[in-house]
């Protein structure tokens, strides 16, 4: 379960470092649609990866007190 939660927070960190590209490109001069439509896309798999593994772990959390 260690390495989901690794993977999880990685998947955390690559939001929170696209939202971050997201602003600046909102700040600068030249606003690049394309990087900007590709960084939405990552945070809206990000984000469905981590509910992935939040049910993933929800779940071995159920197994494992039921079998207590």
């Amino acid at each position: 379960m260690n390495t989901l939660r690794y993977q999880r927070q990685r998947l955390e960190n690559g939001i929170i470092a696209s939202k971050e590209r997201i602003r600046a490109i909102r700040e600068s001069e030249f606003l690049d649609l394309k990087t900007l439509h590709q960084l939405n896309e990552t945070i809206e798999r990000n984000l469905q990866l981590i509910c992935m593994i939040d049910h993933h772990l929800t779940d071995d959390r159920r197994s494992i007190s039921r079998s207590n």
